[in-house]
Order: C-alpha cells, then structure tokens, then sequence
C-alpha cells in the first residue's frame, strides 16, 4: 500500500471512527474488507440479489442523522447507504446493478489487505484507535487463521446505526443524480431516449458505456 494510499485510508478510518462512536473492532476491519474487496465475492444470481434488496428497501425506516448518501471506504470503493436514497427516485433494480456491477469487476488482493491490516495495528499502537493491542493482535490472529473471511457488523454497531447500504464503486458517484433523474422519468414513461451533449473528449462515450451497462440497453 502506497504511502498515499495509506493515509487515505487513516484519514477515513478517523473520521468514521469519530462519526460512529458504537464501532468496534470488527466494524473497522469490515470497512478495510470492503476497501480492498468490495463485497468479497462475485454476484452470479442477480435476480436473488435483488430480492433481497427490495426485502431491505421495505423495511427501511426513518434517516438517521449520521447517514450520508456515500461513505467512502478507500480504494476506489464506498458505501451506499439505502435510507436517504429511498424517496430519491432510484429504482432498487438500478441501486442492485450497481452493486453487482462493483462486485463483478472489483479485483483485491490479500497482500495488500494484510498491509492495511498491519498499518491499522501501527495506528493503535500510536494511540490513534482506543483498542487494546493483546486483543487487536489476537482477533488478526484468528482472522488470518480463517482465511480472512468477510465479517458482519458487531451487535453494538447494528443496534446504534442500524447499517444498510450496499459497497460500490465511486466510479459511479459522479452520475448518481443523473441515474435517480432516469429513474424517475422511467417510472412514467414506458420508453424514453436520452441524448448525450458535450466537448469532444468530455467523457460522452464513457457515460453511454456505462448507462448502456446499468440498464442493459
């Protein structure tokens, strides 16, 4: 992990650990998963993720007030938090084949998750995270015994935050008004066209590319 990199992902880590004072030490190490992993495995039933989705949708209730739209994870990836997105327009299809897509490009690699674990024990030596070092070392311990497997939120964290959101690609931030604008005028209009202005080299094949993905058209 570069230099940058690493403080990048200190800086985040900071901030989140300031945001959500109910994290323990399995959150931490579930935002450094998802940081180097995205959602830890390929989706190859996206019709069942989906399902899922939209079961998490109807359940979801008031924002709370330590919810953004995004937070961001490090390495090109972030969290897309499901309560402040729901009256936004978006369709659940379109929030589900976001996630998939992430899932289904995003490469990790265990090196360089094991850097980020090593330089988050470094940062608690340092007295920058209140964890105590014997059970930090213990906890990674059996954690690499197992083979690094994804890990859920810790009770403490669900009941104080109550976590939905699904880990994307912040590829996707820049457009994400413009997916919830779609959305809704796809909700009355059986078909529709969209027309793409701008400069030459201003990003207009890269954009129909990537709708041409999201709405498969």
């Amino acid at each position: 992990m570069c230099s940058g990199c690493c403080e990048a992902l200190k800086g985040i880590l900071l901030e989140q650990y300031a945001r959500y004072p109910q994290m323990q030490l399995v959150d931490v190490v579930k935002r450094m998963y998802q940081s180097e992993f995205a959602g830890g495995h390929m989706i190859t039933d996206e019709a069942a993720a989906l399902r899922r989705l939209e079961q998490e949708w109807s359940l979801l209730g008031q924002v709370s007030s330590y919810t953004s739209v995004f937070e961001e994870l490090s390495g090109g990836i972030c969290r897309l938090n499901l309560a402040p997105i729901i009256n936004s327009g978006i369709a659940p299809a379109t929030v589900n084949r976001l996630f998939v897509l992430s899932a289904n490009s995003h490469q990790g690699c265990v090196e360089s998750f094991e850097r980020k674990l090593a330089a988050f024990r470094q940062w608690c030596v340092e007295g920058l995270f209140a964890f105590d070092i014997e059970e930090l070392d213990d906890y990674l311990r059996d954690y690499k015994a197992k083979g690094y497997p994804p890990v859920s939120h810790s009770e403490e964290y669900r009941f104080a935050y109550a976590p939905a959101y699904r880990v994307i690609s912040t590829k996707f931030q820049p457009y994400f008004e413009l997916l919830c604008r779609i959305d809704r005028l796809r909700a009355k209009e059986q078909t529709m066209s969209i027309a793409i202005d701008g400069n030459s080299c201003s990003g207009k094949t890269s954009l129909a590319y990537l709708l041409e993905q999201i709405y498969d058209c």
